[in-house]
C-alpha cells in the first residue's frame, strides 16, 4: 500500500488551516458579542442611576459632565478619590465600527 502523496498531505494541511481560521473567526465573533452585551448592560445601569438622580436628558448629562470638569477643587478631589480620573473636557468622538457597527 502506497502512503499519501505530498500533494495529499498539503491539501489536508490546508484544510486544517481553513478549519482553524473558521473556528478562530467564530470565537472572535462570540467574544465581540459578549463585549457588546456587557457594554450595553453597563450603559443601561449607568443610565438608570442617572435617571434616579434626575438626569433625564442629554443636556442635563452634559451639564453634569461640565460641572465635574469645571467644578470646585473640593468636588474634583472627591471625584478623583471616588470615581477616578476626571473626564476629558471634550470626550473623543467614537469612530464608526469601534463598537462593531458600521
Amino acid at each position: 500500500m502506497v502512503g499519501k502523496t505530498i500533494d495529499d498531505r498539503i491539501r489536508e494541511a490546508e484544510e486544517k488551516v481553513k478549519q482553524a481560521k473558521a473556528r478562530l473567526q467564530k470565537l472572535e465573533a462570540v467574544n465581540k458579542q459578549k463585549v457588546r452585551r456587557e457594554r450595553t448592560r453597563r450603559l443601561i445601569q449607568v443610565g438608570g442611576i442617572m435617571a434616579h438622580l434626575g438626569v433625564n436628558t442629554v443636556e442635563q448629562a452634559e451639564a453634569l459632565r461640565k460641572e465635574v470638569v469645571e467644578g470646585s477643587e473640593k468636588f474634583k478631589a472627591w471625584w478623583i478619590r471616588t470615581v477616578g480620573p476626571l473626564p476629558q473636557e471634550h470626550p473623543p468622538e467614537t469612530t464608526a465600527g469601534e463598537d462593531g457597527r458600521a
